[in-house]
C-alpha cells in the first residue's frame, strides 16, 4: 500500500451548486500531493469541474473497478447503503454541515463550519474534525495567500462579488441589483469571482467582498478580505449568522428577506469604516490558516495505519530504526546507540506505566515505523517518531503521527495525558511538515543541548 487510493463521491451540479465539489477537490489535491491516488466517482459532474479534477491529477471514473482504500462522501442525497456499497469495507470519511447529512458508520466526520462540534455526530466510533481549522481550501488558493496581512485601513478599490455556484434566478437578480446600486461608487472596481479557475491571485488583490455564504467565505477569510455575506441557501444561514457573530463577516441575512439596495448599504458602510475592515480581516485570518485540507487528508490516511504496543521481541527492530543514519542525524544525541544501552532502556520503558511505544504497519502488515510517548507528571507526553527507511518519501510520516496521537490520547487517558509535545531540529523540514499535517500546532522555538529546535503541540482532551 505504498500508493493508497482515495475515492471521492461529491454531489454537485444544477440545484446543488459547486460547494461539495470544490472542497472535495481540495482534499483530493492534498491526498494526491502526499503520494496517494485520488479518483472522483459517481455521477459525472459538470464538465468544467471534471476538467478541474483532471487538471489536479485526479482521475474521473464513475464506477471504477478498484476498491478504494478510503472513501470520502460529501453530499446530503447519498444513502448509507449506497455509501457502504461503494466503500466495500474501506473506511468512510463523511464531510458534512451542521449535522445535516452525516453518514452512519463513518470512521471520520468533517464539519468545517464555524462553531461546529462533535455533538450532532454522536457515534463513539467516529472521529470528528470540527471547525474552520479544517476548512477545505484548494491548493491554488492557499498558495497565493500573502505572508503579511494587507493594510485594511487603506481606502478600498476592488470589490469581489461571488453569488455561488449555479445560482437561481432570484439570487442572480439580488446580486445584479446590488451591483447596480454600487456602480456609482467612485473608484470602486467590481470584480466578478464567478467561475474563475485561477482564483488565488484575484483574492490576494481584493479589498472587499460581497458573497454568498458558502465555501467562498472561508477563502476570503484566509486572505483577510472584509466581507459582506448573504445566505442564498438554507445550509448557508448558520454560516452567515455564526460568522457574523464571531466578527468574521458582516451578516446580510437571508437572500429571501433582503434586497440589493440593502447589500449595497452594507458594503458602503464597510467602505467608510476602516476600523471594522481591519477587525474583520484579523478575525478571518485567525480563523482560517489554509492547512485544513492537509489536516483532513492526513487524518483520513491515518485510518490506514495499524498500531500495536511494543513487546520485548521488538527490541532489535526498534534498535535498528533508532540507529538508522537519518534518524541519528535528526536526533539531539546523534551518536550511535549501543545495543546493551538500548536493551536496558527498552526494558525500563516497557515497565513504565506512564510511557508507551507502538509499532505501526499499513493494511498489508508491512512496517511503517514507530511512535513513542513518555508522559511527565503534568500530563505532557514527549513524542518520538521514526519512519522505516524503506517507507520514507511515501507520505506516511504525518498519518503515522496522527494515528499515534489518537492512540496515545486513548490508551494513556487513565494516566492523565493532556497534551503531546514534539521537538524538531530547525533543519528537519520534513518532520515539521509532518507534525503540522498531523494537527499539531507550532509553538515557540527553543534550544536543548546546544541544538535549536521547533516545538509542536497537540491537546488530548477531546
Amino acid at each position: 500500500m505504498s500508493t493508497p487510493t482515495l475515492h471521492v463521491l461529491a454531489d454537485g451540479g444544477p440545484g446543488v451548486g459547486a460547494g461539495h465539489l470544490g472542497r472535495c477537490l481540495a482534499l483530493a489535491q492534498s491526498w494526491a500531493g502526499a503520494h496517494g491516488r485520488a479518483v472522483l466517482v459517481g455521477a459525472a459532474p459538470p464538465e468544467a469541474w471534471a476538467d478541474r479534477y483532471r487538471s489536479a491529477g485526479v482521475a474521473v471514473e464513475p464506477d471504477p473497478d478498484q476498491r478504494p482504500d478510503v472513501l470520502v462522501v460529501d453530499g446530503y442525497r447519498y444513502r448509507d447503503d449506497d455509501v457502504a456499497g461503494r466503500a466495500g469495507g474501506a473506511p468512510v470519511v463523511s464531510i458534512d454541515d451542521h449535522g445535516v447529512g452525516g453518514h452512519a458508520g463513518a470512521a471520520l466526520v468533517v464539519d468545517q463550519n464555524l462553531g461546529a462540534t462533535a455533538a450532532p455526530y454522536g457515534t463513539p466510533s467516529s472521529e470528528v474534525l470540527a471547525g474552520t481549522r479544517y476548512a477545505l481550501l484548494r491548493d491554488e488558493v492557499v498558495r497565493c495567500r500573502p505572508a503579511s496581512p494587507a493594510d485594511r485601513a487603506a481606502a478600498p478599490h476592488r470589490l469581489g462579488v461571488a453569488m455561488g455556484g449555479d445560482p437561481p434566478p432570484a439570487t442572480r437578480q439580488l446580486f445584479d441589483d446590488a451591483r447596480a446600486a454600487l456602480a456609482a461608487e467612485r473608484g470602486l472596481e467590481i470584480v466578478e469571482l464567478q467561475g474563475l479557475r485561477d482564483l488565488g491571485p484575484v483574492l490576494a488583490d481584493l479589498d472587499l467582498a460581497l458573497t454568498a455564504a458558502g465555501s467562498t467565505v472561508w477563502e476570503l477569510a484566509l486572505f483577510g478580505v472584509p466581507t459582506v455575506a448573504v445566505a442564498v441557501a438554507d445550509n448557508q444561514i448558520p454560516v452567515a449568522r455564526l460568522a457574523g457573530q464571531a466578527g468574521l463577516v458582516v451578516d446580510a441575512g437571508d437572500a429571501g428577506t433582503t434586497t440589493g439596495d440593502h447589500l449595497a448599504e452594507l458594503v458602503r458602510a464597510l467602505l467608510a469604516d476602516p476600523a471594522r475592515r481591519t477587525a474583520l480581516a484579523a478575525a478571518g485570518r485567525a480563523a482560517v490558516d489554509g492547512r485544513g485540507a492537509s489536516r483532513v487528508a492526513t487524518a483520513a490516511r491515518s485510518l490506514l495505519v495499524r498500531l500495536r504496543r511494543a513487546v520485548p521481541d521488538d527490541a532489535r527492530q526498534l534498535w535498528q530504526w533508532a540507529n538508522d543514519d537519518a534518524v541519528r542525524a535528526a536526533s539531539f544525541h546523534p551518536e550511535p546507540i549501543p545495543w546493551d544501552d538500548h536493551v536496558a532502556w527498552f526494558q525500563r520503558l516497557l515497565a513504565d506505566q506512564r510511557s508507551a511505544q507502538w509499532l505501526a504497519m499499513d493494511g498489508a502488515g508491512t512496517p511503517l515505523g514507530q511512535f513513542r510517548v513518555e508522559l511527565d507528571e503534568a500530563g505532557r507526553g514527549t513524542v518520538d517518531v521514526s519512519v522505516d527507511p524503506g517507507r520514507r518519501g511515501q507520505g506516511w510520516a504525518g498519518p503515522l503521527i496522527a494515528a499515534g496521537a489518537r492512540q496515545a490520547a486513548s490508551e494513556l487517558r487513565p494516566q492523565g495525558i493532556r497534551a503531546l509535545e514534539a521537538s524538531v531540529l530547525l533543519a528537519n523540514e520534513p518532520s515539521s511538515r509532518a507534525f503540522l499535517a498531523a494537527d499539531f500546532d507550532a509553538g515557540p522555538d527553543g534550544s536543548a543541548g546546544g541544538w535549536e529546535h521547533h516545538t509542536y503541540t497537540r491537546t488530548c482532551d477531546g
